[in-house]
């Protein structure tokens, strides 16, 4: 069982020298493979970008708006590579960023496992189309 989240208290601004920026241990803890992730969103289908960019105009000093994350409900701690940052307000019907995290939980510690229950607390919006994005998505 799955619980899926996002907390848009955590906000990250643009980095000043964003040269200086290191990344101790990208992909390996909690967070997911950076740059994969953002070739990712880079990919992904735009058709929401003029609505969730008018969302935005308030954060435009902000690198992410927030982060999104999976957690195993029986033992109540983060799933490894399943967290993601917000660069977009959380739109339903706009899950990229949840989609990915969900796929790379998904991928962890896995075997023989048939069936997933999912918690979210837009589970009902976000369940609608979760397979076809799945499908469609090359990077998924």
């Amino acid at each position: 069982t799955v619980i899926m989240d996002g907390n848009f208290k955590a906000e990250h601004m643009h980095d000043q020298t964003p040269c200086d920026q290191v990344f101790l241990i990208d992909g390996r803890g909690y967070m997911v493979v950076r740059d994969r992730y953002h070739e990712y969103l880079k990919n992904t289908n735009h058709s929401m970008e003029m609505a969730v960019n008018q969302a935005n105009m308030n954060h435009h000093k902000l690198k992410d708006t927030g982060i999104g994350e999976c957690a195993c409900a029986h033992h109540g701690c983060f799933i490894l590579h399943a967290l993601v940052n917000f660069q977009k307000e959380e739109n339903p019907h706009r899950q990229v960023n949840i989609d990915y995290a969900l796929v790379n939980a998904l991928q962890h510690n896995m075997n023989g496992v048939q069936w997933v229950l999912t918690f979210y607390d837009i589970n009902c919006q976000y369940m609608k189309n979760l397979y076809k994005r799945i499908r469609d998505s090359t990077y998924l």
